[in-house]
């Protein structure tokens, strides 16, 4: 059984992306990572979203919600734990929201 990936289509030449097969990562000041993709064609970028140790310690905690879930027999337990995962989900993405403006904020320009 295969397993599928995701795809999208660049827009400066057309070529289809593999997501997976074009995920880079670059490092900037204060700790923050661009996650981006980058067209083999064309060398277009792309940037899927930022983090910064803050955001990685939330992914990380989100991965044990996850792995506690797996381990749940008992639906009560597993209502508690996917609630906790979605509260968490949604706090990340507000602030990852929040880093994604503050990083593409042009830098001022020096006359």
């Amino acid at each position: 059984m295969g397993t599928e990936h995701q795809t999208c289509m660049c827009d400066q030449c057309g070529t289809m992306l593999l997501i997976k097969g074009c995920s880079k990562i670059r490092k900037h000041d204060n700790g923050i990572k661009e996650h981006y993709i980058k067209c083999p064609r064309c060398k277009t970028e792309y940037t899927s979203y930022y983090t910064n140790e803050d955001i990685r310690r939330m992914q990380q905690r989100i991965r044990k919600l996850f792995t506690l879930r797996r381990s749940m027999t008992k639906e009560s337990a597993l209502d508690l734990y996917t609630k906790k995962i979605e509260a968490a989900q949604k706090e990340i993405q507000a602030a990852m929201d929040k880093l994604k403006k503050e990083m593409d904020v042009p830098p001022p320009v020096n006359p």
